[in-house]
């Protein structure tokens, strides 16, 4: 059954947000996660590429399989930070937080296993940027199995992880 008002939503059977205590006493909210999605994007010789990596053992789901870099939201941090910092570990590039914009947000429970809330940003980034070179030296280990920029032409060359191939088939319409 599709539960389509809050009040339907809260008479039915639900697991709700719950209150744990740490060990200095102070109480917290735990609910759903808020994760981002960084998209990073370049132009290079009339063609968009985005950049993407592997999924390593070292990951709890999806190993082999390539996505956009994304992350959960950490404690004391903005969600352009979390796109910044999962670059940076996920793929050794420094990009500013101020070049992440808002591209869109998905809170639809059913479409992650994790009932994620995921915050897509977008930066679009100078050609030099490609020339850098591309690293995991800050990832967990075996977090990531591969670097690379990819051209739009050659997303179904691959096996994308998530819903992260009909993030790049919309992008890749909206930037034709």
């Amino acid at each position: 059954m599709e539960i389509k008002t809050a009040k339907e939503f809260i008479t039915q059977q639900h697991t709700s947000n719950f209150q744990v205590t740490a060990e200095d006493g102070k109480r917290y909210w735990i609910s759903r996660s808020c994760a981002v999605c960084a998209i990073v994007l370049c132009k290079s010789n009339g063609s968009w590429n985005i950049l993407v990596n592997k999924r390593g053992q070292g990951t709890p789901d999806w190993q082999g399989f390539w996505n956009i870099p994304c992350g959960y939201v950490d404690f004391g941090e903005t969600c352009e930070q979390a796109c910044s910092r999962e670059i940076l570990e996920e793929c050794g590039i420094e990009i500013d937080p101020g070049m992440f914009e808002l591209y869109a947000v998905n809170s639809n429970p059913n479409d992650s296993d994790k009932q994620n809330i995921t915050i897509r940003y977008i930066a679009n980034v100078p050609e030099e940027c490609m020339m850098e070179h591309l690293s995991d030296i800050y990832s967990e280990k075996d977090e990531v199995d591969g670097i690379k920029w990819i051209s739009f032409n050659d997303i179904d060359d691959y096996e994308w992880a998530f819903n992260h191939r009909d993030i790049l088939e919309t992008l890749k319409n909206t930037l034709a």
